[in-house]
């Protein structure tokens, strides 16, 4: 039907049938002039709406993202808690990776299970291998994929949960041989090359005045490790090296230049530097090579065009 036609053919109410005479108003702008607020307003809403929806989700896929970013939250530590610092066993380690495998590599051979330093009676080998740095601070439990704040609280996470999966061979607490490897000393330069405020330390590694007696029950405890850990392993001077390097400087005189020593006689220490080094002498000859291959391309493509002068003056005389 027409617009402002009812069906019996008379105007509908509200609309006029003829035309708006001059300088009056039409109804109709009227109504659509009222509409218009209450049609922004109803805009503005739908708006805020889909924002606050927007911001919802978007703080639910954050939370979702970051969900396994969880803290350490006490459950049955006394049942499980150990007399062995993992933060020292950790140091032992380090000191055992960084100075003396490499001499077990290079000599081909390994610790075997008869010897305390062995991996497979680490009583934390187990642990320490099921863990990634993950970003800056937080670390990732490799059993159950759950990233964790510190590694503190990844520890606790481990022996809340994990447990039963170190294997019944990891009978031997590496902390135990702290005083033999330094592990306080080699601490402290391990965190101050990592930038870690010796602050935080506190209580954890200790430097303490050096004692003749404690220093002597060291060197008892490494004769020991000489006997079981390198009695017929390799070559007869890798148990000398040991001997010399780690157990003689076992005194208030000498101790503070072991694990620089070990340092030095590092085998590979200057590894990357030759590989640096090789590098960049390849890279040097191979820019060498080229220009003299463009330059020669160069004089094969284009004739030397004072030899072309040459020539041509010669023609016209």
């Amino acid at each position: 039907e027409a617009r402002g036609v009812s069906q019996s053919g008379r105007p509908a109410r509200g609309t006029r049938s003829g035309p708006v005479a001059e300088g009056e108003r039409d109804p109709r702008d009227a109504m659509a002039t009222q509409a218009r607020p209450s049609m922004i307003g109803s805009g503005r809403l739908a708006s805020s709406v889909a924002f606050v929806v927007l911001v919802m989700l978007a703080s639910t896929v954050a939370a979702a993202r970051h969900k396994e970013a969880v803290q350490y939250n006490p459950e049955n530590d006394d049942d499980w808690e150990l007399p062995c610092s993992r933060e020292k066993s950790r140091m032992v380690r380090r000191v055992l990776s960084e100075f003396v495998q490499p001499h077990l590599d290079r000599a081909g051979v390994n610790f075997t299970s008869a010897c305390p330093l062995s991996a497979t009676r680490d009583l934390y080998y187990e642990h320490e291998s099921h863990k990634q740095k993950y970003r800056a601070s937080y670390w990732k439990c490799l059993y159950s994929n759950k990233i964790f704040k510190s590694e503190f609280h990844l520890d606790k996470h481990f022996e809340n949960r994990y447990m039963d999966r170190i294997p019944s061979t990891a009978d031997t607490c590496v902390a135990d041989y702290c005083k033999v490897f330094l592990c306080d000393e080699y601490a402290y330069t391990f965190y101050d090359a990592l930038g870690i405020p010796r602050s935080r330390m506190r209580g954890r590694f200790v430097h303490r005045p050096c004692s003749e007696s404690v220093m002597a029950a060291a060197q008892g405890e490494c004769r020991e490790l000489l006997e079981s850990c390198f009695r017929g392993l390799g070559p007869k001077g890798l148990r000398e090296f040991f001997d010399e390097s780690v157990c003689q400087k076992l005194t208030c005189g000498s101790f503070h230049t072991m694990l620089s020593g070990l340092n030095k006689q590092r085998p590979g220490r200057y590894r990357v530097l030759y590989v640096t080094f090789a590098v960049l002498v390849a890279l040097a000859l191979l820019s060498y090579y080229l220009v003299v291959l463009l330059s020669w391309f160069e004089r094969r493509t284009r004739p030397d065009l004072v030899r072309r002068r040459r020539a041509k003056s010669r023609k016209q005389l």
